[in-house]
């Protein structure tokens, strides 16, 4: 709307698809308040305008004879591959329609052993919204082996796939649980509350509340708060759901006591969000929402020119999203580059996304020893050609190193010590009564077996890759 009306003259708006009005400032039109893409949101609705959206569409069930009654013009059986759920044109054809035979989710193999744990729970297909609820929970989505087929050729010879983008998007994958199909409902059901429980109200502490955001635990002291320090901090556990605990005293039972002077405040940070062109505007409303709306934060959004020209002492965070590295160079020159090392080598934190990251390893930056690895050889050892480096959305299994930074906040369930690799291995249970195996020092070759008769695996999570 902001657009439309700046651009609005006496003779009203151009219908031109390439005037002002219509192509929109930065980052374009077509994109929610947070910059989101909204034709991927359809079956997450993690947006207010999608959930509007949804909504109407589920009042409404528009059809092809109901456009036929207005004489309004469509088209079917081309175009986009229909296979993401999260399209505007995915969603709906799997909304509403005809109900499955009846089963639930979700997992490939022979389930006739299978015992339901307290608290798992059960989605029944026999109901109106069977296709969508089976297009989400299924871990592998069918594909005509045909088409299967001329994809690998394609990757094979390093030629572009015909995916529009998303190939990816199992809720059980995503989310890391076991999920199974079963033929019929299981029996001894109760309906499932969702709702969030309510944190336990802690006491009213004396010197301070501790709690755990991630796996960092932190402290939160009265003194030399203002008195409604509490209120407030009871407030936020309520909104938030965290545990807290109460801490009556400076002395500790082991280790450092809270009063020490090694035991320092963390100071508010203040945080600037690099935005405007020549920055990509999805990664940049990723950041926006994540600071806005899941950690409620203050930011300031300040223009990637001024990098260049503004002062950078107000702020000790600054958030670069993706952006081109010859379009940023381009931009600031040298002199902003300059500007903006000097600002890190004076204790400013700058956090990259993305190609942000290619630039910031540059080594003319001369920030970080890092550097963009160009790498010529297939990952799965095979001939033909390089695979793509870039993959639409898709959920990979992947073995991680459990002792990177990088998953720091993955929770794998690993234990033991590798003496080959001097890193935390996975021991998979042979049965749940298995004791635990300590630091282990038998082979650790994939599938060896320790001296408990587990079984050895490397670390495998499942991750989103865009």
């Amino acid at each position: 709307m902001h657009d439309v009306d700046k651009y609005r003259s006496v003779n009203g708006l151009s219908i031109d698809p390439g005037a002002m009005n219509n192509v929109g400032s930065w980052p374009g039109p077509r994109t929610s308040h947070h910059y989101f893409d909204l034709n991927r949101d359809w079956y997450a609705q993690s947006h207010p305008e999608t959930r509007g959206r949804a909504k109407t569409f589920l009042n409404y069930m528009p059809h092809g004879a109901a456009f036929d009654t207005h004489g309004w013009s469509y088209f079917r059986r081309e175009g986009d591959d229909s296979f993401y759920p999260g399209y505007g044109e995915g969603w709906p054809v799997l909304t509403g329609n005809a109900s499955l035979p009846a089963a639930t989710s979700y997992r490939t193999g022979n389930t006739a052993a299978l015992s339901l744990k307290t608290g798992s729970y059960v989605v029944d297909f026999a109901q109106p919204q069977a296709h969508l609820a089976k297009a989400l929970l299924e871990a592998n989505a069918y594909l005509d082996w045909a088409y299967v087929k001329f994809e690998l050729e394609l990757r094979r010879t390093g030629q572009r796939n015909r995916f529009y983008d998303a190939t990816g998007w199992s809720l059980p994958y995503t989310f890391r649980v076991d999920a199974y199909t079963v033929p019929a409902m299981p029996s001894g059901l109760a309906k499932a509350d969702v709702s969030k429980p309510a944190a336990p109200a802690a006491a009213r502490a004396q010197y301070g509340y501790a709690f755990a955001p991630g796996s960092e635990e932190t402290i939160r002291r009265v003194q030399p708060n203002r008195a409604e320090v509490h209120d407030v901090v009871m407030r936020r556990a309520a909104q938030t759901g965290v545990t807290l605990a109460a801490i009556a005293s400076a002395g500790v039972d082991e280790g450092t006591d809270l009063g020490s002077n090694s035991v320092v405040p963390i100071p508010r940070p203040s945080i600037a969000l690099l935005g405007g062109a020549p920055v990509n505007g999805t990664p940049f409303g990723f950041a926006w929402y994540a600071l806005d709306q899941r950690i409620g934060y203050p930011t300031s959004m300040i223009d990637a020119n001024y990098i260049a020209g503004g002062d950078l002492s107000q702020y000790t965070t600054i958030v670069m999203p993706s952006v081109q590295a010859g379009a940023l160079d381009r931009l600031l020159g040298d002199g902003g580059r300059q500007r903006l090392v000097e600002w890190v080598r004076n204790g400013g934190v700058l956090i990259t996304m993305e190609g942000a990251s290619a630039w910031v390893a540059q080594k003319r930056v001369g920030l970080v020893r890092t550097r963009v690895k160009r790498d010529s050889a297939r990952a799965d050892s095979a001939g033909g050609a390089q695979l793509p480096g870039g993959l639409p959305g898709v959920i990979a299994r992947a073995t991680v190193d459990s002792l990177s930074p990088l998953t720091a906040y993955i929770a794998i369930s690993c234990v033991g010590r590798c003496r080959c690799l001097q890193t935390r291995c996975c021991w998979v249970r042979r049965t749940e009564s298995s004791a635990a195996p300590v630091n282990s020092t038998t082979d650790c070759t994939e599938g060896s077996q320790n001296e408990h008769g587990e079984q050895h695996r490397a670390p495998v999570v499942s991750v989103f890759i865009w």
